[in-house]
């Protein structure tokens, strides 16, 4: 198949690609048409919004993304239906693929790139990824998480894509596209641990740096086929020298003080006038990969999984080098961390081991390493709340704010957390998987 090797991950906004006279008569649409009954009816809901109440408001937000998914899905059968027509005429593959990204182009106001893209990810999941297309269908995920499926398998053979698919597609729709790529990821690598270090080593050779003016007049610097490690030491020093500029009067947002502390480290000059501090760099790692035994996926806490030689690399160093801490968790074979206070603020000891348990900040979809994070007391310290490792959970500083708005968490047996809302509606995440 003429698949591209990479591709956006993203929408592309268009018109539908039915009119009025389609809606009057649905079989023209093919066999596909109209969602089954399963789909929540949303045309029934009143008009006026403001008369739901939330629980309503959320049942139809997820019915119309349920309804949007469905018909994303009907907008790649049409794209490869046109794709079919072409290839009755022409006989050739390549020949229909370029005479339909011209339709596309010409139908929806597409430019080339846009339709390029749109006949890729419409190959990939007819051709290549079929349950992926049938859980797009019936909106069990939307279209971002089927882009990033297809993205992050193609570099696989196929059966072993669709392999990763039937495991991945019954909880793609609790994870977030940023949880949902590192799951795929750490599939990936323990996998087939060989092919993980081949596209890692193939991946080094050609690294670099690249320039480029932006619009608006300002210049992006993107540096490309980097060590892992050493970008997380280089990020969390960044963060950490931030947090010591970022005072009371300090009008800069922490992420300006970052981008200041590049520029001046490009140019040669002293960014952080002495208040530079140790990064502290996180690794997850499974006892039996430290030795050696085997090369599952190691996991750079806040970063995303990588293969095994990293972790054990930065072990061999020494747990602290230069100018970084390495802080090391190793887990067992259940996953478990191998490794009650009167005081407000936990000790060094206590926050460690609450940053071994929970790798990141706990509110849905946050991934904010709980290193970086603040330590939240479920009940709190003013109302008789204990610093106690079973009390405490990272929050990063936008959703511990957030937290003391009204929101509320409570934790489950399962390592779950339920939030409660300030309108009442409850939502149960799972640890960043």
């Amino acid at each position: 198949m003429r698949m591209l090797n990479r591709y956006l991950s993203q929408n592309i906004a268009s018109e539908s690609l039915l009119d009025e006279e389609a809606k009057e008569s649905p079989e023209r649409l093919g066999e596909h048409s109209w969602p089954s009954p399963s789909f929540p009816d949303v045309s029934s809901e009143p008009e006026d919004l403001g008369s739901l109440t939330p629980e309503e408001l959320i049942r139809r937000l997820r019915g119309v993304t349920r309804l949007i998914s469905h018909y994303e899905a009907l907008r790649l059968d049409a794209e490869m239906a046109i794709v079919d027509l072409y290839q009755k005429d022409f006989g050739d593959m390549g020949l229909a693929m370029d005479g339909a990204e011209a339709e596309l182009r010409a139908a929806l106001m597409l430019t080339r790139r846009a339709a390029n893209m749109e006949l890729a990810l419409a190959e990939i999941l007819r051709e290549r990824l079929p349950s992926v297309l049938e859980s797009l269908r019936s909106g069990s995920i939307d279209r971002r998480r089927a882009t990033v499926i297809a993205n992050k398998t193609l570099h696989l053979p196929e059966a072993d894509a669709r392999e990763l698919c039937a495991e991945v597609l019954p909880i793609a729709s609790g994870m977030t596209t940023g949880q949902l790529k590192a799951w795929i990821d750490r599939r990936c690598i323990e996998h087939n641990p060989t092919e993980a270090k081949d596209r890692f080593k193939e991946a080094r050779t050609i690294r670099g740096v690249f320039a480029e003016l932006a619009d608006d007049g300002t210049a992006t610097l993107t540096a490309t086929g980097l060590m892992p490690d050493k970008v997380v030491n280089f990020m969390d020093r960044l963060t950490q020298t931030a947090f010591a500029f970022k005072t009371a009067e300090e009008p800069r947002t922490r992420d300006q003080i970052r981008a200041d502390i590049f520029e001046d480290i490009m140019t040669g000059e002293d960014a952080t006038k002495g208040r530079s501090r140790k990064a502290i760099a996180d690794i997850r790692i499974s006892l039996t990969t430290l030795m050696g035994l085997d090369d599952k996926a190691i996991e750079l806490s806040g970063f995303g999984p990588v293969i095994a030689d990293i972790g054990r690399g930065v072990a061999a160093r020494g747990i602290e080098a230069g100018n970084a801490e390495w802080r090391f968790t190793v887990k067992d074979k259940s996953g478990r961390a191998v490794t009650g206070l009167t005081q407000r603020r936990p000790s060094a000891k206590l926050r460690r081991t609450v940053e071994a348990r929970d790798e990141s900040c706990i509110f849905p979809g946050c991934r904010a390493p709980a290193t970086n994070c603040d330590l939240d007391h479920r009940i709190p310290y003013s109302e008789g709340g204990l610093t106690h490792e079973d009390q405490l959970v990272p929050l990063c500083r936008h959703d511990h704010v957030i937290r003391h708005n009204g929101w509320s968490h409570q934790p489950n047996p399962d390592g779950s957390h339920t939030w409660t809302s300030p309108i009442g509606l409850t939502h149960t995440t799972a640890r960043a998987p």
